[in-house]
């Protein structure tokens, strides 16, 4: 147990770059850190590598505040203006992607427009520099994608299959339903990933977002071992919002290492210890006392601006299994999940 990659959020919805795109001038070349010189994508990917991590890159392409893009509006994605954006875009994901290296996972916020429609050509720059990345709501077509598991309270569904009835990886052409629970005769490999802050909602952004004197509000060992009974304990995986401060670091509460500690001595207690659930219409939904009742929350998806995921996977990884949008290999079986006891598809 324990974190098998990472994901740095490299430009959010405000359009911020981390590393010195030649794009604009809103990036880390013209911070004053390291006098203009710094690349925190840089940075990021060699510590990820010296410490045995797999490296991941968000990048916000559905909305850019800095050039006026912003996807709660009504776009226009024929328009001269959206155009020129998709330009930007493609060349700044050719910067990230070819320049640093393989990625493990590449992130995206709420889909991406597909390319018939306007979009940028995001599974042809794919197939060209990072064929073999997991996708999380990636393009149609990539062949190893993943699904949103429908919500950001760390809850996945009791049934949570690893293949759906449909290529999609969000809502536009399937149910609320079906995203999050998948389909146990679907025909495409889509595991699901549960994303979720390590803040409490009463944090700033809803607990994405670091502010100081809140580090009271990271969730507790014993809060994170709920949900991950209820993330990697019910076929998906758990990635995990961390708020960075302003230094650069962690939070200073202890709560990862207690986490670890908490998971080893009580490797017995997952495997039969029935999960809790945050969903007030769940049969396993904790009662009043529980020390996570007040702190959970389940609101549907919200702007993302963690400094970094960090990722917790119950099994292997679910790298080339069959894959997330490519029709499901003929051996994948079906066995119960150690802390459900319900049946999920799998390719073990």
């Amino acid at each position: 147990m324990g974190a098998k990659y990472a994901v740095l959020v490299t430009n959010h919805c405000s359009g911020f770059s981390l590393w010195p795109t030649k794009e604009n001038d809103y990036s880390m070349a013209k911070s004053p850190y390291r006098n203009g010189q710094a690349d925190v994508v840089k940075d990021f990917v060699e510590s990820c590598k010296k410490y045995g991590v797999r490296p991941g890159l968000y990048y916000s392409t559905g909305c850019n505040t800095h050039c006026g893009i912003n996807d709660d509006e009504e776009i226009d994605y024929r328009s001269a203006h959206y155009q020129q954006y998709v330009g930007m875009v493609t060349r700044q994901l050719t910067e990230l992607w070819s320049q640093y290296g393989e990625m493990f996972e590449i992130w995206f916020d709420g889909e991406v427009v597909p390319l018939e429609m306007g979009g940028p050509d995001i599974l042809g720059l794919l197939r060209k520099y990072q064929p073999n990345a997991i996708c999380f709501q990636g393009p149609s077509g990539h062949p190893t994608n993943l699904r949103w598991v429908g919500n950001e309270n760390g809850c996945a569904p009791i049934d949570c299959w690893s293949t759906a009835g449909t290529g999609s990886t969000g809502f536009a052409d399937t149910s609320v339903d079906e995203t999050g629970i998948g389909r146990p005769d679907g025909a495409y490999w889509i595991p699901a990933e549960t994303d979720m802050a390590s803040r409490k909602q009463s944090a700033l952004g809803g607990g994405w977002f670091w502010q100081a004197g809140e580090d009271h509000l990271v969730y507790t060992a014993e809060e994170l071992m709920d949900t991950y009974l209820t993330s990697v304990g019910r076929n998906s995986n758990l990635l995990l919002g961390m708020c960075i401060d302003q230094r650069g670091h962690f939070p200073e509460r202890r709560t990862s290492g207690n986490f670890s500690a908490l998971a080893s001595s009580c490797a017995i207690c997952i495997a039969i210890r029935p999960p809790v659930c945050a969903e007030p219409g769940c049969a396993l939904h904790w009662s009043s006392n529980s020390p996570k009742a007040s702190g959970i929350w389940s609101s549907p998806r919200t702007s993302i601006m963690a400094s970094a995921f960090v990722a917790f996977m119950w099994r292997s990884t679910p790298e080339r299994a069959g894959s997330r949008s490519s029709k499901r290999d003929p051996s994948v079986t079906s066995a119960s999940c150690p802390s459900t006891g319900r049946y999920a598809a799998h390719g073990w």
